[in-house]
């Protein structure tokens, strides 16, 4: 049995339309909800994408990307396929005090954790955050959490005072 190709009476309603993949800039659309806005929608460069066309409502319509020129085609995976749960974090250092800020694509994310080492327990930290230096050495481990519970890879921040 061979698939179902759409035609102009049946828009949108079979397996062909669905073979167009694109990934969002913004990959946290559905953690910002309701604040999110439309990103710019990334597709892969390949032979593929260069000799097709994504139509809307049969063909009719083009797909309004085009236009708006919302596609950004790519050849640089890492644009596509990415860690989810990373970290980025910046620190400035003070005398007494550790400041940072941390963010990251982490769809559907429920919170942020920190974990002083070596024996702390993980804890909600805000994204904008200040740490207490009391030590000539400290160390933390800081993590994104999904809201299925999933954390991501630990980011490590030491402090070593001379």
């Amino acid at each position: 049995m061979s698939p179902r190709v759409d035609g102009p009476e049946e828009p949108e309603g079979g397996p062909v339309t669905y073979r167009w993949l694109t990934w969002e800039i913004q990959g946290d659309r559905h953690s910002n909800w309701p604040a999110f806005h439309s990103s710019a929608l990334v597709t892969w460069e390949d032979e593929y994408s260069r000799g097709h066309t994504w139509w809307r409502r049969g063909r009719t319509n083009k797909h309004w990307a085009y236009e708006a020129e919302y596609f950004v085609p790519t050849r640089h995976r890492p644009w596509i396929e990415w860690t989810p749960n990373t970290l980025a974090v910046t620190v400035s250092l003070g005398q007494k005090q550790l400041q940072g800020t941390i963010t990251s694509c982490t769809p559907n994310l429920r919170e942020y954790q920190v974990r002083e080492v070596p024996d702390g327990d993980w804890r909600p930290i805000e994204p904008h955050f200040t740490l207490s230096l009391s030590r000539p050495r400290q160390e933390w481990l800081l993590r994104a959490v999904n809201l299925v519970q999933v954390a991501g890879p630990s980011y490590r921040v030491v402090v070593q005072r001379k």
